[in-house]
């Protein structure tokens, strides 16, 4: 009769170290998969905030106000602090508010794209 092959000592602890170490790559693949999904979607939504943003700095008179400063330096350094606050006073606050909550998510997504990536690089 044959004998059953004899099972090496430590093989199911292997197989189970193995599996679990599959399903630990397999999540860190995902979560780079959607970090770098949300980095793209964000990149996308900053590109046309910018263009916003451009926009209502156009219109506000910021590049008269900094004009400004440029060729009448004596008048702005008289009238500092008047001169800033009309310059805080037209400043689109809500766009310039979104736009850097948005680059705040573009560099948190950027970060977290390479934290996975390395992950499951370290894993492999």
């Amino acid at each position: 009769m044959l004998n059953p092959p004899e099972v090496p000592l430590g093989l199911f602890e292997k197989v189970i170290s193995r599996i679990k170490a599959e399903r630990i790559v397999r999540a860190m693949r995902r979560r780079f998969v959607y970090a770098l999904g949300f980095f793209i979607l964000t990149l996308g939504v900053m590109v046309s905030l910018w263009q916003r943003l451009w926009l209502d700095l156009s219109q506000s008179g910021i590049p008269q106000y900094l004009s400004l400063v440029i060729y009448d330096s004596k008048a702005v350094l008289a009238n500092w602090q008047d001169f800033g606050l009309s310059l805080l006073e037209s400043l689109p606050i809500t766009s310039v508010i979104v736009f850097f909550t948005v680059v705040f998510c573009l560099l948190l997504s950027l970060s977290m794209s390479f934290k996975y990536a390395k992950g499951f690089r370290q894993t492999n």
